[in-house]
């Protein structure tokens, strides 16, 4: 694998990223904030002047270290070579020369252009862009100022060496100090490690044309043949939030910056979302759900669908953990014989390895692989979850859980070593962690059992004195000369909660104390130590996770709880405030609504139903039955209304005191 410029040779990935620092201060924020302005006018002053050629490389390594980052990060292995044009320098002068000496160059005011007329007479050229929009657009784009320069014989043809100016970057050359082209770079490198022919070069669908058109030209031109690469894998374009990612929207975002959060996307012309933290697997599940070379959206709503995917899977390996701790102690002595159930699970099993089989062979269709990898799950979750079975075969579950977890590591979706993927330990001692968890979850349950069964305060108040002077003990004693910082957490955690419900006992506090000290531990207690308890029925499951993910879930459980009493109470609130406006309404009889609108009628018979409008003129029989059924709609609503008060002397003052009190609620949220 050879990673560089413009794409990939053989495997590996080429690109940078930028990135930011933390912690500034408000003046760094504010040199922050116009840096792109003092950059272009410290350039247009003084770049120039630059002369220290190290200054460009330390300028490059800086983003190279921090592309190496991120790459790490993410879980992509390393390349086998790393190329930098700096170092190829030597060869990319003579790979120009012997294009020359075969009559595809020429020279030209200090610069070297490929000759596009002379190399068609003997070669196919624009191989991979067989669309003539936009062409144009695209070299000039990609050859910038050069794109119009005197002496070119024809408008496509591209720099191979370019004339540096004072400030640039620079190397001797025959035809003076100058800099290599953007193509030549690449097919200088590519071949100086891999030879007259590459089978496999990849790269973004943006860079056919000019970039790999005119790489394949210039080796081509180099060697005297007519095919360079074997296969082109180009990848789809990245669409950010509604836009396509390009560097003149400024539209992207970092690796780093991604893991970081607070990043703004836009999602639409008017509106803007903040960006949480993510993580590196939520990251390559996001990639997985799109076909490698379609496009893919990089938006919130998809962000959300790929951790969403990640809770899905995480839950499904913590269940089968958990089942692993219930049965496989105890495996010699339970049935082993499969049902019905466990032959169509096992069908399931195999339908899916071959399904995922077909699919990497088809392109490697990771979103099909990702969907039929959902489903097994959901066919595993529901055989777990039958109440109804009396023997449930932990051997067939574990099965799929180690081939999902296969493909996953397979994906890079997962490097632990563990037998599940996205199985993390809170830290701790293996042994004696799963112990500890589960003595103290056990007795949260007997806590919990003991309010459903209205068990005396006494009662409580022993079996919480038991526990903490025998079951901790006990566990304490085991755990005891070894370096456990998550077993001993754990045990603090127990300790202190078991003095809790015995102070609570103490103190004669109705049940509902108790299951609210049973939420805590829960929602509170044991996420801070990286463990999510799950109640089932009169039973529970312990699953071990990031501190960091359960505290995230936490505090979006909240605001998701807030934002839907805030809906709540405005609702209440506008229903309050309809419910005034029509008892206002009403308050009037319909005879005196009809004579207050002037500017509509003018004559009403002796009930007070208009008879001619504001003109004077008589309505015709359409008009005054529209008004009479108005009239009878204003006469059975003031009816209720004088109903009501009849009812109730102060009904509409209570109206306005909802209304109040729902408006002050809302303000207090």
């Amino acid at each position: 694998n050879v990673s560089g410029c413009g794409g990939w040779w053989g495997g590996g990935g080429g690109g940078g990223g930028g990135g930011g620092g933390g912690g500034w201060t408000d003046a760094g924020a504010l040199i922050d904030s116009v840096g792109d302005l003092i950059a272009n006018g410290l350039d247009a002053e003084k770049g120039s002047e630059v002369t220290d050629q190290q200054i460009f490389r330390d300028h490059a390594a800086f983003y190279e270290n921090e592309y190496l980052e991120d790459m790490a990060t993410l879980g992509v292995n390393l390349p086998d070579v790393l190329t930098r044009v700096t170092e190829f320098v030597p060869q990319v002068v003579d790979y120009i020369q012997k294009i020359m000496d075969n009559g595809f160059a020429y020279e030209a005011q200090g610069s070297v252009y490929f000759d596009i007329r002379k190399y068609q007479s003997s070669h196919s050229y624009r191989k991979l862009s067989f669309s003539a929009a936009a062409i144009k657009a695209a070299f000039d784009e990609g050859e910038g100022a050069l794109a119009s320069c005197d002496g070119k014989r024809c408008e496509f043809d591209f720099a191979l060496w370019k004339c540096s100016k004072a400030g640039e970057p620079c190397w001797d050359s025959p035809w003076g100090q100058g800099r290599p082209g953007w193509h030549i770079e690449c097919s200088v490198m590519a071949s100086d490690l891999l030879g007259d022919t590459l089978d496999i070069h990849g790269g973004g669908i943006d860079l056919c044309f000019p970039h790999h058109d005119n790489e394949l030209a210039q080796a081509e031109a180099y060697y005297g043949h007519q095919q360079w690469v074997n296969y082109f894998l180009h990848s789809g374009h990245l669409n950010i939030g509604f836009q396509k990612m390009s560097k003149s929207l400024k539209n992207f975002f970092t690796i780093r910056e991604i893991f970081k959060g607070g990043s703004v996307m836009r999602v639409s012309e008017d509106e803007t979302v903040v960006l949480p933290p993510y993580t590196p697997r939520q990251l390559r599940l996001l990639f997985m759900m799109y076909q490698w070379d379609e496009p893919m959206f990089f938006a919130k709503d998809t962000l959300d669908v790929a951790c969403g995917k990640e809770k899905t899977f995480k839950d499904f390996f913590g269940s089968v953990q958990a089942m692993s701790r219930d049965h496989m102690p105890n495996l010699v002595s339970k049935p082993q014989g499969w049902s019905d159930v466990e032959r169509q699970l096992y069908r399931k099993v195999e339908e899916c390895q071959g399904e995922v089989h077909n699919a990497l062979c088809d392109n490697f269709n990771t979103p099909v692989v990702l969907s039929k990898l959902g489903e097994l799950v959901s066919a595993c979750n529901i055989y777990m979850n039958d109440a109804s079975l009396p023997h449930k075969q932990f051997l067939l579950v574990h099965k799929a859980a180690v081939y999902i977890t296969r493909i996953f590591r397979l994906l890079g979706i997962d490097d632990a070593n563990g037998s599940y993927a996205f199985t993390t330990r809170a830290g701790g001692d293996a042994e004696h962690l799963p112990s500890a968890l589960d003595s103290f979850c056990s007795f949260r349950e007997q806590v919990r059992a003991g309010c459903r069964s209205k068990m005396s305060s006494d009662d409580i108040r022993a079996m919480a004195d038991k526990a903490r002077s025998e079951t901790l003990a006990s566990l304490r004693g085991k755990a005891e000369g070894q370096k456990q910082v998550t077993v001993d957490q754990v045990l603090d955690a127990f300790d202190k909660w078991a003095a809790s419900v015995a102070e609570a006992a103490a103190r004669g506090d109705p049940r509902q104390a108790y299951l609210q000290l049973c939420d805590q531990v829960r929602d509170s207690v044991l996420p801070e130590l990286g463990v999510r308890l799950e109640d089932q029925g009169e039973g529970f499951v312990w699953k071990l996770d990031d501190p960091e993910v359960l505290r995230r879930e936490r505090e979006e459980k909240a605001k998701a709880a807030s934002e839907a009493q805030r809906k709540k109470v405005e609702n209440k609130l506008a229903q309050a405030q309809a419910n005034l406006d029509k008892a206002l309404a009403s308050s009037t009889p319909p005879a005196e609504v009809f004579r207050g609108q002037s500017d509509k009628w003018s004559k009403f018979d002796e009930g007070g139903i208009p008879t001619h409008n504001a003109a004077g003129e008589e309505l015709n029989k359409s008009a005054r039955k529209n008004a009479e059924k108005e009239f009878k709609r204003r006469e059975a609503d003031h009816k209720k209304y004088t109903d009501q008060v009849a009812k109730n002397a102060n009904y509409m003052a209570d109206l306005e005191s909802e209304v109040k009190q729902m408006a002050q609620q809302l303000a207090a949220l």
